[in-house]
């Protein structure tokens, strides 16, 4: 089993605005080799660090009402056969929703 961590959280924004945002962080602080928008989700490849050979980050829209957006973010590592990751896919995680948080200008809720 691939070393990965999932968490779920809810924003106040719409989900049209939360993905850009999502995008926006990625291109700018991530250097993505791949990044990929969906209707629902945003996928992108980060490269390799002095502490993993590369994460798969998946952002994906899982509930949407009319105040609100809940989202999982997933991180996976890109070696298949990497079974301890030390915690970097915790801390992109982790990482990627105090971004979030921070640009929409609101705390997120698990």
């Amino acid at each position: 089993m691939t070393a990965s961590y999932s968490q779920t959280a809810t924003f106040s924004s719409a989900a049209d605005r939360l993905l850009t945002d999502v995008v926006k962080i990625l291109e700018k602080g991530w250097r993505p080799r791949r990044l990929t928008r969906h209707q629902r989700s945003v996928s992108a490849r980060i490269p390799l660090s002095w502490r993993s050979w590369g994460d798969d980050l998946d952002v994906r829209v899982t509930h949407e009402d009319a105040e609100s957006v809940t989202v999982t973010v997933t991180s996976t590592a890109v070696l298949k056969t990497t079974l301890i990751d030390w915690g970097k896919n915790q801390s992109n995680v982790e990482k990627l929703l105090v971004e979030i948080a921070e640009r929409l200008g609101t705390s997120a809720t698990a």
